[in-house]
């Protein structure tokens, strides 16, 4: 079934979305610190 994994898949979905928003709650209060705008990956 396709609403059974959608289902299952949610939680993962989830989690990724609301580590990537820590992620940029992260790397916003450190742009202050760190003026390197080119390095993304970090």
């Amino acid at each position: 079934r396709v609403q059974s994994k959608a289902l299952w898949e949610l939680p993962w979905i989830f989690e990724e979305a609301s580590s990537l928003a820590d992620n940029i709650m992260k790397r916003r209060r450190r742009r202050r610190q760190a003026r390197t705008k080119l390095r993304l990956k970090d």
